[in-house]
This record gives C-alpha cells, sequence and structure tokens, in this order.
C-alpha cells in the first residue's frame, strides 16, 4: 500500500472532552485516503486512551505518547511520521465538516499547488462567525503583513501544505510555543510558489475559554509573552524582515496588543519589567 495523499497531525493534550468530536469528523471524511498521526503530548485526563482506543480501531490512526514538551514538539514529531503528499494540521478540540479534504484536494487536482489558505467558522458556545481569513493578495509579502496585522488568522489549520516544501527546505517549529504557528507558517511561504484559496468554511475553530490563547493565569501569560517575542524576533531575523516599515509597524501592533494582556493581570516584579522593554 503506498503512501496517504494527506497525512493529518493533531497535537492532543487534556481535551478529553473534545476529542472524539474531532476525531469523529476526521472518520466521517468523504476522501478515504489519509493517515492521522495523534501525538498525545503527556496528557494527564483520557486523551491518551482515547487516542488508543481509536488506533486500535481504525489502523489509518498512529498514536504517539511522549512527556508534555508543548506544541511545537509535538507537531515536529508529528512531522516526523508524516507520509502523504500534503499535510493538515488540526487542533484537538476543533473539527471538520466531511467535505474538509475532498474540497481542499479538489484545488489541487487544477494545478500544482504548495499551500492553501482556506476560510472557516469560529464556533463559541451561543455564536458561530463566518472567517473568510482571504488575503488581498495571494504572495507572500502580503500574507505576512495581514497575518501581523490580524486580517488573516496565523494558524496551520486552516492551511493545506505540500510536504515537499518542508523536507527540501529542512523546515520545523520553533522552541518556543506561541507565536509557532505564525513563525512556521510565515517559513512555508518564502518557499511556496503557487498559493491558492478556499472560500469554503469547512473548518469549525472552538473558541476555548480553558485554552493557553485565553488563560488568564499569570504565569502562563508571561511565559506566552516571552515565547511570542522570541519567536518574532527569530522570524524577523532569519528572513530579512526588518528593512520592511510596514511589518515592523504591524509587528509593534501586535507587541502592545500582548503588554495590553499583561496590563489586566496583577502587576509582578517581572510583568512590570516586560512592560518598560
Amino acid at each position: 500500500m503506498g503512501a496517504p495523499q494527506i497525512s493529518i497531525i493533531i497535537p492532543v493534550y487534556n481535551v478529553e472532552h473534545y476529542l472524539c468530536k474531532c476525531i469523529d469528523s476526521i472518520i466521517a471524511q468523504t476522501v478515504t485516503d489519509w493517515e492521522c498521526i495523534l501525538v498525545d503530548d503527556g496528557s494527564i485526563d483520557r486523551s491518551g486512551e482515547i487516542c488508543d482506543t481509536y488506533a486500535q480501531k481504525d489502523p489509518r490512526f498512529q498514536v504517539i505518547h511522549q512527556k508534555n514538551t508543548g506544541s511545537s514538539a509535538a507537531r515536529n514529531r508529528g512531522l516526523c511520521m508524516a507520509t502523504g503528499e500534503y499535510v493538515l494540521f488540526i487542533d484537538s478540540d476543533d473539527w471538520i465538516d466531511s467535505i474538509h479534504i475532498s474540497t481542499l484536494l479538489q484545488i489541487t487536482s487544477y494545478e500544482f499547488v504548495d499551500l492553501i489558505i482556506c476560510a472557516y467558522y469560529k464556533e463559541s458556545a451561543n455564536k458561530k462567525l463566518l472567517c473568510y481569513n482571504k488575503p488581498s493578495k495571494l504572495e507572500r509579502d502580503t500574507i505576512i503583513l495581514e497575518t501581523l496585522q490580524n486580517n488573516i488568522h496565523a494558524g496551520l489549520w486552516n492551511k493545506l501544505i505540500r510536504r515537499e516544501i518542508l523536507i527540501k527546505n529542512n523546515l520545523n517549529f520553533p522552541m518556543h510555543d506561541f507565536y509557532e504557528d505564525m513563525y512556521f507558517s510565515t517559513s512555508i511561504l518564502f518557499f511556496a510558489k503557487k498559493i491558492m484559496y478556499s472560500s469554503f468554511p469547512t473548518y469549525h475553530y472552538r473558541v476555548n475559554s480553558s485554552s493557553l490563547t485565553n488563560t488568564e493565569n499569570q504565569e502562563k501569560r508571561i511565559k506566552m509573552y516571552k515565547d511570542f517575542e522570541a519567536n518574532m524576533k527569530n522570524m524577523f531575523n532569519m528572513f530579512s524582515l526588518w528593512d520592511n516599515k510596514g511589518m515592523v509597524s504591524a509587528l509593534y501592533q501586535h507587541v502592545n496588543e500582548n503588554k495590553l494582556k499583561l496590563l489586566k493581570l496583577k502587576k509582578t516584579e517581572e510583568i512590570s519589567h516586560i512592560l518598560k522593554e
């Protein structure tokens, strides 16, 4: 049996209440030629057990259990196991429509495509918001700038990536976990020759109040800011973005937004130091 068309990579950490819906939505795909790599990143709830149960029933699922090392390391581990022509990242508390993969693959059937960006639904308890997530131009600098400006989402879950790009250019996630998706997607843009857009919102992004992004935990917020700062500096250095005034301005806006989030927390000596930088 040859390699599958799609390698789906899902980092899993303490999502026992949402994981079955996510995995069931993958099983329901109209396209069956896929593999799914579930990376249990040291979960202390039933998430790892749930992963094993699905893998025992369906050989298309592979499960990796590892100590908790963060989403970047989990995704890198998944990439090492991937064999598909394309890579699709899904967050473990989200879900996809049954035609999600077929819709994206249909675009690749028309012409050679390295990267597809897609529309999605933003789901909360009482609201469902359609996000078109469409860049004004399908070219590198525009996409990077509009991502920094929060006009399009930096997440990897709204993208389909040709795996050959990652292999040829040795692209991996950085060691810091927050904003690792922006770092990684920006890296891809420097090597993707053909970028396409799908207007079909077949991905459902769950607004999870307990996720790291929405946490009010002071210690985690400080870590998020430090990871953000490290990844953005590395990204701008690696791709020589400091000479682009528009991107630098958008970066500083992002910096200020993250500082404002810290201001809402009780000030400690460490937070005060960060705010003065």
